[in-house]
């Protein structure tokens, strides 16, 4: 399949889920993808499926020497879309809420995308054009107990990208995010049964409703988010600029 989309994609957090679902939608629209995860064999498993030529990077995103590394290895591609799905976090009583973490989570979720924005958005800006998209959560648009560290990032990561997005825009820089909410992925299904547990532990804390939100009431599935992201990273769209669009449903109406 021919590339409809001129320019290469950086895709983290492509090991599975998400990222690799974005990944995988891209490829057969960009001329090619670069993978970035924790897991070689998962890595592989994207790029297997990915429709067009991929370069695979294992990397810990946490660690900003590991972001640095992963730059080096595919600083020659001409990098013109950029998605930051890596994330992780799952709930956790206040406390047992440890520093080491919440600072780790801060460092995946949120500073990663701020580094890696800023070893990519030169080459986007001699260009002059660029896509970038941050992927958030239903999270802290939905407070609930138990999901301080998690929300407390992924709210970070929501006025970083809204920030650059003002500061880009006039230079062919388009940047957004989308925050999906019930994904059926593993993060997901592991926060669910860990908020479960706590909540069974902890029966007197309030509750957010969340039921029927969705047609037939299922979850959101991660192809679902790989097409809301195509939207916001064509290069048609040059009006969908710092905006957080909300994949679940009629959860979040604003």
């Amino acid at each position: 399949m021919s590339a409809t989309w001129s320019g290469t994609a950086l895709v983290t957090g492509a090991s599975r889920g998400i990222g690799r679902a974005i990944a995988v939608a891209l490829s057969a629209r960009v001329e090619a993808v670069v993978l970035i995860g924790r897991s070689s064999t998962d890595l592989a498993e994207t790029a297997r499926q990915c429709a067009g030529p991929s370069r695979c990077v294992v990397a810990d995103l946490a660690d900003p020497g590991e972001r640095d590394r992963a730059f080096a290895e595919f600083a020659d591609q001409p990098i013109g879309y950029f998605v930051h799905a890596a994330g992780d976090g799952l709930p956790a009583q206040l406390a047992d809420i440890e520093t080491t973490e919440l600072d780790r989570l801060f460092r995946l979720n949120c500073a990663a995308f701020v580094h890696l924005a800023q070893l990519l958005v030169p080459g986007m800006r001699e260009r002059a054009f660029g896509r970038v998209l941050a992927v958030g959560s239903l999270a802290p648009l939905r407070p609930q107990a138990f999901a301080v560290q998690y929300s407390a990032t992924k709210a970070a990561l929501r006025s970083a990208a809204q920030c650059l997005a003002v500061e880009l825009i006039t230079y062919g820089i388009v940047v957004n995010m989308l925050s999906p909410g019930g994904v059926e992925t593993r993060l997901g299904r592991d926060g669910r049964a860990a908020q479960t547990l706590l909540r069974n532990a902890n029966p007197t804390v309030a509750s957010v409703p969340r039921d029927g939100h969705l047609p037939k009431g299922r979850l959101v599935e991660a192809t679902d988010v790989g097409r809301v992201a195509l939207t916001l990273l064509d290069p048609a769209n040059d009006v969908l600029a710092g905006q957080d669009v909300v994949v679940a449903g009629t959860q979040v109406m604003r």
